[in-house]
This record gives structure tokens, C-alpha cells and sequence, in this order.
């Protein structure tokens, strides 16, 4: 009977733990699918909600150091722009208590002079912690090439 109810009290332990990791995957889950919808919303005031305020971004060799320097000299410039229609996929996600990590992969459509469409595909890679019970963004790294006919 004690080995039964040692059994029960282990499985119990270890699916509380699973449970647990899922609730954190779905939480960091959330604020990437946020981010991504900021993104193309332009809405800088839903980016900042989700990014520490010395959030590192880099992108490609240069690098963005704080959330001032991220919304003024990276997503103003860029918003200037209008959004280009595109697709993004959750590949990884791995969390722990404190810290997460994951990547998407994203498609972007672009269309150039001379109604010429340009493709790019975009890797990113976030790192999140956890600050009291809110998931936020401390490091995004952007790696993206432009697509040829090949792909």
C-alpha cells in the first residue's frame, strides 16, 4: 500500500511539472504570437508592453541596446513603411521557471518597383524572462536573407 501511494504521490509531482511547463509554453507562446501582431499592427505602445526595457535586438550585424534605442532607431524608421503581408510558424519553444527561449519562422511578401515581388525569409530567435509573473522580452536576434527563385 505505501508503494502504491508513493507511486501516486510521484506521478502526481510529475504531471503538476508538466503541466506546469505547458501553462509556461503557452504563456511564452502568447507574448511571441503578441510581439508578431504588434509588429504588424505598427502599434510600438503593444511592443513595449512586451519587451524588458533593456531588451538587446540584433538584426543581421547591427544591434539595438534598450527599448529607446530599439523603438527609435529601428521600429519608427521601419514603420514608415506599410506592413508587408506575411506568414510566420512557431518552430522551438523551451521554457523553464524563470527563463524561455524559442524561434519562428517567418515569410515576408515585398513588393518592389516595377511591381516586382521580393520574398525574405526571417529567422527569429527570442529570449524571454520571467519578471513577477508577466513573460518578457530581454533578447531578439532577426537573421533574414532574401529569397531567390530557387526558394
Amino acid at each position: 500500500m505505501r508503494r502504491l501511494a508513493s507511486l501516486l504521490l510521484a506521478l502526481a509531482v510529475a504531471s503538476t511539472n508538466v503541466l506546469a511547463a505547458d501553462s509556461s509554453d503557452t504563456n511564452v507562446k502568447d507574448v511571441v504570437r503578441r510581439f508578431h501582431d504588434a509588429l504588424d499592427r505598427h502599434d510600438i505602445a503593444a511592443i513595449g508592453a512586451l519587451v524588458s526595457p533593456d531588451v538587446v535586438v540584433l538584426e543581421n550585424g547591427h544591434r539595438n541596446d534598450g527599448w529607446a534605442d530599439f523603438r527609435d532607431n529601428h521600429l519608427i524608421p521601419e514603420f514608415k513603411e506599410p506592413a508587408a503581408p506575411s506568414k510566420w510558424e512557431f518552430v522551438k519553444v523551451v521554457t523553464s521557471a524563470e527563463m524561455a527561449w524559442g524561434y519562428t519562422k517567418q515569410t515576408i511578401d515585398v513588393s518592389v518597383k516595377d511591381d516586382k515581388d521580393v520574398g525574405y525569409l526571417v529567422w527569429s530567435a527570442y529570449v524571454l524572462q520571467k519578471a513577477g509573473s508577466t513573460w518578457k522580452v530581454v533578447l531578439l536576434d532577426w537573421s533574414v536573407r532574401r529569397l531567390g527563385p530557387a526558394d
